[in-house]
């Protein structure tokens, strides 16, 4: 049996620790997964936040270098404003104008030219001569040049055309009037009224057919002029058409290549340094992870060595508990027979002894209560004899016949139905007491006992119901006179006060 409780201790504890260690996993993958959320989020929040900043410092330098390759006019108010302009600059630095470019003449006069080579030929030869110092060239510096200011604009061209045509056909050239001018519509008057009868419609027909004639001659004057400028000044607007659309195609050319590769550059940027961001981010996260996990690990095989050890000890514990369990056990019915035994041995001295005292309990009652009621009977005597003398001093003979009278019928009467009373009592509690004594009897014959003692213990019940008998009959004589003694000292009581009161 104890073997048995041994395994299934062993068992208990067996199905407790795994209970634990999957108690223990569970909480660990929790924090595991607790902390790889936090982690990506953190992660996460570190690449928005990258990204976020990124676009922004992208959007400031597009807004800042958007506007310097684009092609716009040459603003005059700007370049006074502006200091650094090329208006404030020496013009003349590397011997010509770039605005008077197209009216440079290179003629070179002979007169100058035999100037010049006289004062190199005047030089000494025996003078030091001093070496002029070098030129530094300095790399040339991408700065936008502004757009070639030539003489023959679109808008000159424009204006000699119109002032040509106003001469040929005697028209005075109107100058544009202001734009911002509300214009008004012309009216369109109505025709001239004309008679209906006065001409046919032959008339009609020939005067239609002369002004159609007239307008198409006038149309085909004027359209033979313009062909004639057109041809007059075709050369300068070949040339013009010609320069224009090669620097305009050159010029979108050049600016779409330069933008390409500064996208191209832009991207390759924001590439290169997404990709750093991420791998020092990932970086991170996995030196982390590694040092976290490392440190777990460790962690974990000293939690398993603790738990091992942990294990040996509770094992080398049990087994010691479940030994001396066993020697207890032994220990604990070893006693159990010898207590029983004592108990038995001394069961007879202990009746004995309470029989003893329940005597000695019985006659002190005995004697108090005898007593008692002497001290009660003799003051109520007392009460009864200056009672009897008051009444005979005060009364006359026909009181004295109705207190005799009603002294019996108040005194002797129910002395006899308190006998009876009595008697109905006494039986009640004598079958009571025999009951008892029955039932105790069977029980002390239930109780396991020595063979030898039997006998003694059969004996011992039989003496004890003829004394408790005895004893029993002994106590209700006393207690009865008692009781009958304080009954009638409350009807003397009675009596007397009903006296009083007459």
């Amino acid at each position: 049996e104890i073997q048995f409780i041994m395994d299934l201790r062993l068992d208990l504890m067996r199905n407790l620790l795994q209970s634990h260690e999957s108690k223990y996993e569970k909480k660990v993958q929790s924090r595991f997964s607790r902390l790889r959320t936090k982690l990506s989020k953190y992660r996460d929040n570190q690449i928005k936040a990258i990204r976020y900043n990124l676009k922004r410092d992208l959007r400031k330098l597009h807004k800042k270098h958007r506007n310097e390759h684009q092609s716009r006019k040459p603003d005059i108010i700007e370049r006074h404003i502006d200091l650094k302009s090329d208006l404030y600059a020496p013009q003349m630095r590397f011997g010509e104008h770039p605005q008077r470019r197209h009216e440079i003449l290179s003629k070179q006069l002979s007169r100058e030219y035999h100037i010049e080579q006289e004062e190199e030929d005047a030089i000494l030869s025996w003078l030091p001569t001093i070496e002029e110092p070098k030129v530094i060239k300095h790399k040339p510096k991408s700065i936008d040049i502004c757009i070639r200011e030539t003489r023959w604009t679109e808008e000159k061209l424009k204006q000699l055309h119109s002032d040509l045509k106003a001469i040929r056909m005697k028209v005075k050239s109107v100058d544009e009037g202001p734009r911002l001018v509300k214009r008004h519509e012309q009216l369109v008057l109505p025709t001239t009224p004309c008679r209906s009868g006065t001409w046919d419609n032959k008339q009609k027909q020939r005067e239609e057919s002369a002004i159609f004639i007239q307008k198409l001659v006038k149309g085909r004057a004027i359209q033979c002029l313009m062909y004639q400028g057109r041809n007059r000044c075709r050369e300068l607007i070949e040339e013009l058409q010609s320069t224009q659309v090669l620097e305009h195609e050159d010029y979108d050319e050049k600016i779409h290549m330069i933008n390409l590769r500064q996208l191209q550059k832009h991207q390759s940027m924001q590439e290169n340094r997404l990709c750093e961001i991420l791998d020092s981010l990932e970086g991170k996260t996995i030196c982390g992870i590694l040092d976290f996990l490392s440190k777990e690990l460790i962690r974990l095989e000293d939690e398993r060595r603790a738990h091992a050890f942990a294990l040996l000890a509770e094992r080398e514990r049990c087994m010691r508990e479940a030994a001396e369990a066993g020697r207890r056990q032994a220990e604990r019915n070893r006693r159990r027979e010898f207590d029983e035994m004592f108990k038995q041995i001394i069961k007879v001295n202990q009746d004995s002894v309470e029989a003893y005292l329940e005597d000695i309990v019985r006659e002190e009652i005995d004697w108090i209560s005898d007593k008692a009621a002497k001290e009660h009977v003799s003051e109520i005597c007392d009460k009864v004899d200056a009672v009897t003398k008051h009444a005979a001093e005060n009364a006359t003979k026909l009181a004295d016949e109705e207190l005799i009278a009603d002294m019996i019928y108040n005194f002797v009467l129910p002395e006899v139905e308190k006998h009876n009373m009595r008697k109905k009592i006494r039986d009640q509690q004598q079958s009571y007491t025999r009951n008892a004594y029955i039932s105790l009897y069977e029980k002390i014959l239930e109780l396991p006992s020595i063979e030898p003692l039997q006998v003694v213990n059969q004996e011992v019940p039989v003496q004890n119901e003829n004394e408790q008998d005895i004893e029993a009959e002994e106590i209700e004589l006393p207690i009865s006179k008692t009781e009958d003694k304080k009954r009638a000292d409350s009807e003397i009581d009675s009596q007397s006060d009903l006296m009083e009161a007459q």
